[in-house]
């Protein structure tokens, strides 16, 4: 675009020490903002200070071409979102949250928050296509030691809520010194410090605190952790200062043997768990694929199951159970009659699509892959607002988010439905799913499991009304 070709000739200058050519370049670059609450509005661009990262920009609409060309030739097909290794390849694609792949161009210079991708409940790629990328990644540790981690990352708690470049963070962390590499690797954790240069790919787990830097020609003091490898790019004559371009997308990477099958379900269902009580809406769908991977291998029977399925199966079954124990604290049975589900097929009014990928509580933004209340107020005006059971039974004290409706509309009538089967049936289908493999536990299934059914159930005893 015309901001980069005018920063790039600022930059050509400065680089060529040309004063005279910098006293008479332009600086300033005008545009318009095309969305937003600033729509429409004008706004002036300093070249020479600010810098422009473009986020987000979705291939399949951007070029479609580009996006199919990108699919056609992609190496590891099965690592993209819904891929065979993917846990959203049981669902249909209007199930599936968008998660890529997205374009991201910008400068040299521009960084990330510290994040997790998916507030944790998510795996990432980033494939490199021109540029430097200076990242950081802490192996992941359990959710009770991530705040010791923050802490000596000098960064602060809201790194477990922040999207990678949400803005109104109030200043990014400083990025991490050797010293604190060196702190966090004497504890324990396992701290990786890289490069990813044109053509080169990063694998990013779900839970993995990250952040990333595009890596300039300027020379770093000594005590930042990546000093020593951009010396050997720069030293090295390969550093050029052109614009850097990447791919990057999220996945629900499934795991390969059963053992790491166990860990990465546990792993992203203690993160939903967590964000539900922190009133943050999680990318992943784990209930929902679980469930319809279960099914599908109950289906195919013992006779037809590959080594990968079986230990998928053997893998899934810690979590199917923890999921299996949170709905009956939250949905007991023999309810009131205005309990019972309603089917989906019949409405006087829009019908409610069961594959559509807006499933969440407006309240706690959890999961709803099965039973939810649906407002019949708002559906009668064209609007949708959704319920889990929990937040139901505290329907005269919970907040409902002004993202999903209308905060004024009263809100007095809902019906419960299921949105594919009932709690009966689900637990049909784990019992049929464990007799298939047997009941022999994975390795660490019992302390996965018991960690997953207290984070669960947790929430359950403890939330308390909104103020």
């Amino acid at each position: 675009c015309n901001y980069l070709e005018q920063r790039q000739l600022y930059v050509k200058s400065v680089s060529q020490e040309a004063s005279a050519s910098t006293n008479g370049l332009e600086k300033s670059f005008n545009c318009t903002y095309s969305s937003g609450e600033k729509n429409g509005e004008k706004h002036t661009i300093d070249v020479s200070r600010d810098l422009v990262y473009a986020i987000d920009l979705e291939m399949e609409r951007l070029s479609t071409e580009l996006a199919r060309d990108f699919e056609d030739r992609f190496p590891l097909p099965e690592c993209l979102p819904g891929g065979k290794n993917c846990w959203m390849h049981s669902v249909p694609k209007t199930a599936q949250p968008f998660m890529g792949p997205n374009l991201y161009i910008t400068p040299p210079g521009t960084s990330t928050a510290l994040h997790q991708d998916g507030f944790g409940t998510v795996d990432s790629v980033h494939l490199c296509l021109q540029g430097f990328n200076e990242v950081v990644m802490v192996r992941r540790v359990p959710e009770v030691y991530k705040s010791k981690v923050l802490e000596i990352l000098e960064a602060s708690k809201r790194s477990l809520q922040v999207v990678p470049h949400q803005d109104k963070l109030g200043g990014k962390h400083a990025w991490p010194t050797k010293r604190i590499v060196g702190e966090l690797r004497s504890l324990g954790c396992v701290v990786s410090v890289f490069l990813i240069g044109p053509g080169q790919l990063a694998f990013l787990g779900k839970g993995r605190f990250h952040t990333f830097r595009k890596m300039t020609g300027d020379r770093l003091p000594e005590e930042d952790c990546h000093w020593a490898l951009r010396n050997e790019i720069t030293n090295g004559g390969q550093y050029n200062d052109e614009t850097c371009i990447s791919i990057a997308w999220d996945w629900l990477f499934r795991g390969v043997t059963s053992e790491g099958v166990n860990r990465e379900l546990a792993t992203m269902l203690e993160c939903m768990a967590l964000n539900e009580r922190r009133k943050k809406k999680a990318l992943a769908i784990p209930e929902i694929c679980m469930f319809r991977s279960a099914k599908h291998l109950v289906a195919l029977g013992k006779t037809k199951l590959s080594v990968e399925d079986w230990a998928l199966a053997k893998g899934m079954i810690p979590s199917l159970k923890a999921v299996i124990t949170h709905r009956e604290l939250t949905e007991p049975t023999g309810s009131t009659k205005e309990a019972s589900p309603e089917p989906i097929a019949r409405r006087p009014y829009p019908s409610i699509d069961a594959y559509s990928n807006d499933f969440y509580c407006g309240c706690c933004y959890r999961e709803l892959s099965n039973r939810f209340w649906r407002c019949e107020d708002c559906a009668r005006s064209g609007e949708e607002l959704y319920l889990c059971t929990l937040c139901h039974s505290q329907l005269g004290s919970i907040k409902v988010h002004s993202d999903v409706h209308d905060r004024d509309r009263k809100h007095t009538q809902f019906l419960a439905h299921d949105r594919f089967c009932s709690l009966d049936e689900q637990k049909s289908i784990v019992e049929k799913l464990a007799a298939l493999v047997g009941e022999d536990q994975v390795t660490y299934a019992k302390e996965t499991e018991m960690r997953l059914n207290f984070v669960m159930a947790e929430p359950v005893a403890r939330r308390e009304p909104a103020p």
